[in-house]
């Protein structure tokens, strides 16, 4: 009988073990997916938010690129303005993106309401001056690009 006990004990000790490995297994599953998962969704708005700041600089700069192309007299302005136009649009749709997630600093917040107002800004300098630019000669033109135009683009770059 005491091998027999011995058996049974011994195969008691086994199971104890498999349930104690089984359960270390699953807290460890468990305590993987609760760190895992708001790390995805952290992850993901992390970039979210990145692509749309990376769109709003990608935007500006083509406004400055299309701007500096009606001083010069590159092309035709009327289909530069609706580019500028286009670009504007796109800048709006990414900022709707960016506010939409819950995801920034305080910091970051207020540097982007910053940027915000400068493109408020560079905007109504365009609009003010989008059709008129392209008739002032190169010194009036380069002369509102640098005071009235470009001061707000690049204030706005540094979103």
């Amino acid at each position: 009988m005491a091998k027999g006990s011995a058996k049974s004990s011994s195969s008691k000790m086994y199971i104890v073990a498999a349930i104690f490995y089984a359960f270390a297994m699953l807290s460890s599953v468990i305590l993987f997916q609760s760190v895992f998962h708001p790390q995805t969704k952290n992850s993901a708005k992390s970039q979210t938010s990145t692509n749309s700041i990376y769109t709003i600089r990608e935007e500006l700069l083509s406004i400055n690129r299309d701007v500096l192309m009606i001083i010069t007299g590159l092309g035709d302005p009327v289909a530069i303005v609706k580019d500028v136009e286009n670009s504007f649009k796109n800048i709006d749709n990414a900022m709707e993106t960016y506010e939409g997630i819950d995801y920034h600093s305080e910091k970051e917040f207020e540097r982007y309401e910053t940027a915000k107002a400068d493109v408020a800004n560079l905007r109504a300098k365009i609009n003010e001056y989008r059709y008129e630019i392209a008739t002032l000669n190169v010194s009036e033109a380069k002369e509102v690009y640098t005071q009235e135009i470009q001061v707000y683009q690049q204030s706005a770059l540094e979103m």
